[in-house]
């Protein structure tokens, strides 16, 4: 599992890497708010294309889809490598 987040002027990028396969999602400032480019998180994207971890999925939802912190990532990066 990989995660990125890539900030280029009022883009940020965010790109989850799991099973070979990345999903991307990119957030834009209009000097007001913070939007997303669009509404599907990580989760059920992931849920979608079959994966079927519902503790990796779970904990995919909280951190990245409603809880962004850097030290969640780095505890869900360190589970996928114990599965595997």
């Amino acid at each position: 599992m990989k995660y990125t987040l890539t900030v280029e002027g009022n883009k940020a990028t965010e790109a989850l890497t799991i099973n070979g396969k990345t999903y991307e999602r990119t957030w834009t400032n209009n000097g007001h708010v913070i939007a997303s480019a669009d509404a599907d998180d990580f989760s059920e994207r992931l849920e979608a294309d079959g994966f079927d971890n519902g503790e990796i999925l779970d904990v995919v939802w909280d951190v990245l889809d409603s809880n962004f912190a850097v030290s969640d990532i780095i505890e869900l990066c360190v589970m996928d490598e114990v599965d595997a």
